[in-house]
């Protein structure tokens, strides 16, 4: 395409490297599309991308509907009910001091297994 003819009405939709990759296209040869089951093997994302796992996955609802949930529902609807109830909260002050109190534990679990590691490195090399 020549610099005369872009406009701005065809600048967005020009396909500037249309004819090298026509070329570059040709040049590759046809292979035989393989088996599924290679596919699915040789794929980087298998099992990842376009999967229903969500019966697999124990937090789904498919997974909670079929007996195989791990009662994080459960635990949470009682958890919001003591909190709008005790604390006379909304359920978004419910839910806010619900993920407050459990990223607390959590990171009450990771600062005491850093610590116990970081006091088990220094027994060790106290014992060298």
């Amino acid at each position: 395409m020549r610099n005369e003819q872009i406009t701005n009405e065809n600048l967005w939709t020009t396909d500037f490297a249309g004819a090298e990759r026509r070329n570059a296209l040709a040049k590759i040869q046809r292979q035989f599309k393989p088996k599924a089951a290679q596919q699915r093997a040789s794929s980087a994302g298998h099992g990842v991308w376009m999967t229903d796992v969500s019966g697999n996955d124990k937090r789904s609802v498919k997974a909670s509907l079929a007996g195989r949930g791990d009662m994080r529902a459960a635990w949470w609807n009682f958890s919001s009910y003591v909190l709008q109830k005790v604390n006379k909260y909304s359920l978004e002050h419910a839910m806010c001091d619900f993920h407050r109190g459990h990223h607390g534990v959590y990171f009450f679990v990771l600062e005491t297994r850093r610590h116990v590691q970081h006091q088990s490195m220094h027994d060790f090399y106290r014992l060298l």
